[in-house]
């Protein structure tokens, strides 16, 4: 009775494993469209795309500990997931561009259209540096 649930944990686990292979072509396809990133129009769109993939990516290192926990359960050894990794740090400079692009586009207005006394210097400074910092 034993082996069977674990042969039956076993099989979850590589029915887990093979959707989440899926899920990393998904990334994978959405990465491809945040690629195509090239105007401040965009922004809104991309930004939403950006957000929703960062939130899939760091479910995806989770659902990684997961399996490597289920794995080391079954004595089995952990699989790599080198894409997930991949995708995560080729993703990051995009994440930053598209998400300072829609806070300038969102900022935009504000910036030149009110009065120059009534801007917030130290608010501005701040996004500015943080802009320039992660561009480096």
């Amino acid at each position: 009775m034993i082996d069977k649930k674990n042969e039956a944990f076993g099989e979850k686990l590589e029915e887990d494993k093979k959707n989440f292979a899926k899920d990393i072509v998904r990334f994978t396809d959405l990465f491809s469209k945040i690629k195509g990133f090239n105007s401040l129009n965009q922004s809104q769109e991309f930004n939403m795309d950006a957000f929703n993939l960062r939130k899939d990516l760091d479910k995806g290192y989770s659902m990684v500990k997961q399996f490597h926990d289920r794995e080391t359960l079954f004595g089995l050894p952990e699989t790599p997931y080198p894409e997930l990794d991949d995708i995560d740090k080729s993703f990051k400079p995009f994440f930053d561009l598209v998400t300072m692009s829609y806070d300038v586009k969102m900022g935009l207005n504000e910036w030149t259209q009110d009065r120059l006394m009534g801007q917030d210097f130290n608010k501005i400074d701040g996004e500015v540096k943080k802009w320039n910092s992660s561009c480096q």
